[in-house]
């Protein structure tokens, strides 16, 4: 099988192929495993404490998505990192690394998913076992401290921003709820309903986007504007709908 054939063959990750990578606590806790440094089954099975067979099936099952991939350590490799000889181990690394961010509350649901280039943090496997003739423990020693410590103000910078972020959650359910309140005063369809909720916190759309989007015919749509310009003055300048 050729290398175009295998990319094509690649599956799209998206927020529904993350859902189902983190459907389950095991999962979860490999992919936990998985992101400190690549693994092989067996040190799976002794850190999380299940069987082999769950392990295997739910890599295997990880790597199906996309999200984890494995390799084979060369015999070479794997002779000047152990003692006795032994046939090369399959390991499993994150092949896809990911943010998302869900916000669930009354009158609020939002997700946002952000896909992470893993390029930068890429490298060859043996490098770790070459250029033994440096001095590698007075390096370590020194980048450890540095990077501990720009570990330490990123760990500070990231909840000052957790802080700030629960804040604004905390002024945007506020808003939903109050817009909430003032749309249950309007008679409104469901239809109309619908468009509304779309329009709503967005920049001016078009008909075009917005019916692509719902599905709706265009001309259609163009009429539940109509309808909703009079009800809750929606504004139309240049082809672009907004309130």
């Amino acid at each position: 099988m050729n290398e175009k054939l295998i990319e094509a063959d690649k599956p799209e990750i998206g927020i529904k192929t993350v859902s189902k990578a983190l459907g389950s606590h095991l999962r979860t806790e490999i992919l936990s495993q998985l992101a400190s440094g690549d693994k092989y089954v067996l040190q799976l099975v002794k850190t999380i404490g299940k069987s082999q067979q769950d392990i295997h099936r739910n890599l295997n099952y990880l790597e199906s998505l996309g999200i984890v991939k494995s390799y084979v350590l060369g015999y070479e490799d794997y002779r000047k990192k152990h003692t006795k000889p032994s046939k090369g181990r399959r390991y499993f690394t994150i092949d896809h690394a990911f943010m998302l961010h869900i916000n669930l509350a009354p009158n609020l649901f939002d997700q946002k998913y952000n896909t992470i280039p893993l390029e930068h943090v890429k490298y060859d496997k043996k490098i770790r076992y070459n250029n033994k003739s440096l001095n590698l423990d007075n390096i370590q020693r020194k980048n450890l401290s540095e990077l501990s410590n720009e570990l330490e103000g990123l760990n500070n910078e990231i909840e000052e921003l957790e802080d700030q972020q629960k804040a604004i959650f905390i002024k945007q359910s506020q808003i939903r709820n109050q817009i909430v309140e003032l749309i249950n005063q309007i008679d409104l369809s469901p239809l109309q309903l619908v468009v509304l909720e779309k329009i709503l916190g967005k920049s001016p759309v078009k008909i075009e986007d917005l019916a692509e989007e719902l599905n709706f015919n265009p001309n259609h749509l163009q009429s539940i504007m109509e309808s909703l310009q009079l009800l809750v003055q929606l504004k139309h300048t240049n082809g672009y709908w907004s309130i």
